[in-house]
């Protein structure tokens, strides 16, 4: 795990490296006796209509607390296991800030709806922004106009003849429409 960058650290790896301490051993909760909900609720604060945890962050973004019984979990599923019960489905957030434990903004649903959410909410990366994209948009916009065949263009772009036949069949890149590349 990357623990490189300063500014991701919690307060408790902030502690460790001022000290000079092993910054991988697991946190202990200096919290006896109280629960996991207790623990999560004791560190949050009201920032409109969202209950924002400020406890450890994650480098995902996603809060954390370390439990003696599970071990390291999120806030966000302390507060929907607490109000929704125990669910094999992941936690999603209706208010789009990983931060945030208001149990009115969680629910349980599949990795399938979660996708769904970035996609309608436009958070997911498109484009030349997702990591796994080759193609450029202006490399995109001349696969569009190129009228021979697939195999061809692929070959010359270096991506596979599938991936043109889903550009021009507006499968793919369909936001993407002639004079949109910057």
């Amino acid at each position: 795990r990357d623990i490189s960058n300063r500014s991701l650290w919690c307060s408790g790896h902030r502690f460790r490296h001022s000290k000079k301490m092993d910054m991988d051993k697991p946190f202990q909760v200096h919290r006896k006796g109280m629960s996991a909900y207790d623990n999560v609720m004791s560190q949050t604060k009201r920032e409109g209509e969202c209950l924002v945890f400020t406890g450890c962050i994650a480098a995902n973004g996603y809060g954390r607390i370390e439990t003696k019984a599970t071990g390291e979990v999120s806030a966000h599923r302390v507060i929907a296991e607490h109000h929704y019960g125990k669910s094999s489905q992941i936690v999603l957030h209706s208010c789009d800030n990983p931060i945030c434990v208001e149990y009115t903004h969680l629910r349980y649903g599949s990795h399938k709806e979660n996708g769904a959410d970035k996609s309608i909410r436009a958070r997911a990366p498109r484009g030349e922004d997702n990591h796994k994209s080759i193609l450029t948009e202006a490399q995109v916009l001349q696969i569009k106009a190129d009228q021979r065949v697939s195999r061809v263009i692929a070959e010359e772009y270096g991506c596979a003849a599938k991936t043109v036949r889903n550009i021009k069949q507006g499968i793919t890149w369909s936001w993407l429409t002639t004079g949109t590349a910057a």
